[in-house]
């Protein structure tokens, strides 16, 4: 059954001044923008990186960090009730007297509903006193399986991988560099949708086969879209001879999109009753990994002759 989420994007490129002055500007500009971007009704909304400290030399950088209870998290948390979304608020935390560059989602009442620590800080920061953290997060939210990525987790496997066994279906990437295509080709392994907010240009919402929907630009820093997350990634080896016949029963009800120089097609049920799950058992279709996991077995049955 369809499971439409509006996701918004915030690109931010810092506040004006220095130390606290410009944390606290950067934080009444973002409050500004989230009620913004709010006239769209959005489920989620994005923003940037240690968006308070944007900008920064490294020593206010850390300066700016924050516990739960600091002026930023109480005021995003208060958007999230106004508002009925849930909204990241990316800080420098500050916990039981150790640094994290964390993610903090605050779900529709503006209850705490996830919190991130960046699995792989640079070398820079783990030198100025953040500590890594040390497990992948996804959350279950009304919408579905929330992860998060922070800016340079985007480049280690290991995180994907384990993003991709807590089955994320949806993945919010905040962040100082833009990641440009690695943001699809992370898409397409881990098979989610992919959200980033970065300073200013390049934020993306991209879909599981490595599409960009939309792209934040100068012009347009704030970016909408709204996404089905009842879907499903399959080869098209035995499965896409049954195209025709799933069109004409569930027609627009069910949207097949193929790629065929990946051998792949994304199929997303829009329909009121019938889940893409329900769709896929019911027409005996194969998804992706299962199709991978059949290949090495049989692969295995041959090496044993």
């Amino acid at each position: 059954m369809a499971r439409f989420v509006t996701v918004t994007s915030i690109s931010f490129g810092g506040g004006s001044g220095t130390g606290p002055e410009r944390y606290k500007n950067a934080r009444e500009t973002m409050l500004a923008r989230i009620d913004d971007a709010a006239t769209q009704s959005p489920d989620v909304i994005l923003l940037p990186e240690t968006f308070t400290a944007l900008g920064c030399n490294q020593e206010d950088w850390i300066g700016s960090a924050e516990e739960i209870t600091g002026p930023t998290p109480n005021a995003i948390a208060q958007k999230a009730r106004e508002h009925g979304a849930y909204i990241t608020c990316p800080i420098v935390e500050r916990r039981d007297g150790k640094l994290h560059n964390a993610i903090l989602l605050f779900n529709r009442k503006g209850d705490l509903a996830a919190r991130y620590e960046k699995y792989f800080p640079t070398i820079g920061e783990m030198e100025s006193g953040i500590l890594p953290g040390t497990e992948a997060v996804v959350a279950e939210t009304d919408m579905g399986r929330i992860g998060f990525l922070i800016c340079f987790d985007l480049n280690f496997e290991e995180l994907a991988e384990q993003l991709r066994k807590k089955k994320a279906e949806l993945v919010l990437f905040s962040s100082m560099f833009r990641g440009g295509t690695l943001m699809s080709q992370w898409a397409v392994r881990n098979q989610c949708y992919l959200v980033s907010s970065t300073p200013r240009e390049n934020s993306l919402i991209v879909n599981p086969m490595g599409r960009v929907l939309i792209e934040s630009s100068d012009y347009q820093l704030t970016i909408t879209k709204t996404i089905n997350l009842d879907y499903a990634v399959l080869h098209l080896d035995y499965n896409h001879a049954k195209t025709a016949e799933i069109r004409k029963k569930y027609g627009p009800s069910v949207e097949m999109e193929v790629h065929s120089p990946e051998g792949r097609y994304m199929l997303t049920s829009n329909h009121p009753d019938k889940s893409a799950n329900e769709i896929i058992q019911e027409f005996d279709l194969e998804r992706l990994d299962d199709y991978f996991n059949r290949a090495r077995k049989v692969r295995k049955e041959y090496l044993s002759k």
